[in-house]
């Protein structure tokens, strides 16, 4: 028995990093997935992964457009009946400037991927929801803007800070109707968008790229980053009804360094 026996999900920046091995645990839990992502070479390369194990489809879809959330959402119901989790996981980095030269263009994709995309989704999906009789949403967060700040990043500090206080605020505004809400603010994880964020770093610290992968693993008190898996196991546990009485709630996973 899987822990997510009988459960429709849908997993919005599934196909790379945390949303990968998130789609990889879901399946193997006995969910059934649909995993939305801009690229489709490797959409539909993780289909075909998916598949030998379970039941999932990927679904090309940009997360800050509405109509193809809406698309989305509405092939996910026809297809297997209903909707059961939302991960919204979409996100792109954020770029290492000030405020002030922060150019309006960067500011407007980074909060409409990270932030409108989990408003689109949630939009879409709680109507559905509310008809499956419940349900359980997902945001990712992360520590820098749900927890801490981090220099240089004001438009991904206030894209991820939004979702903190709107997951907080969807969760009492749908409890009602036995719809959990909650999200995950992960560290520093060893994904291909932090390892992109990793390299821009290079020119201000004038370090080797290896010397940057070892100055951020000694970032953490745990003494390494983490890995994808293991914010997709929170993701696993927030999707289950292993986590009934967990709503509004953000569940930071960092290796302790918010903590110091």
């Amino acid at each position: 028995m899987g822990r997510l026996d009988g459960k429709v999900a849908v997993i919005i920046g599934g196909t790379a990093g945390i949303g990968e091995a998130s789609s990889k645990l879901f399946v193997k839990e006995g969910a059934k997935v649909m995993v939305a992502g801009r690229n489709s070479n490797r959409g539909e390369a993780l289909e075909k992964e998916l598949k030998k194990n379970g039941d999932a489809i990927y679904h090309q879809a940009d997360a800050s457009k509405a109509d193809q959330v809406r698309s989305l959402i509405q092939d996910c119901t026809a297809r297997y009946g209903g909707l059961d989790v939302l991960f919204n996981n979409a996100g792109v980095e954020g770029n290492i400037q000030t405020l002030v030269d922060t150019p309006e263009e960067a500011w407007d994709e980074i909060i409409a991927v990270n932030l409108k995309s989990v408003y689109l989704a949630c939009h879409y999906a709680i109507p559905e929801m509310i008809k499956n009789k419940g349900g359980s949403i997902i945001n990712t967060s992360s520590i820098y803007g749900g927890v801490v700040s981090g220099t240089h990043y004001s438009a991904y500090c206030a894209s991820k800070g939004g979702i903190v206080g709107l997951t907080k605020e969807l969760a009492v505004e749908v409890a009602q109707n036995n719809i959990r809400v909650n999200c995950i603010t992960p560290g520093w994880i060893q994904t291909p968008m932090n390892q992109r964020e990793l390299a821009f770093w290079g020119p201000y610290t004038k370090q080797s790229p290896e010397q940057i992968l070892e100055t951020f693993h000694k970032l953490q008190p745990i003494g390494r980053m983490g890995t994808a898996d293991e914010i997709a196991y929170m993701a696993l546990f927030l999707a289950s009804d292993e986590s009934s009485f967990a709503t509004g709630s953000c569940f930071v996973v960092d290796g302790g360094y918010t903590a110091q």
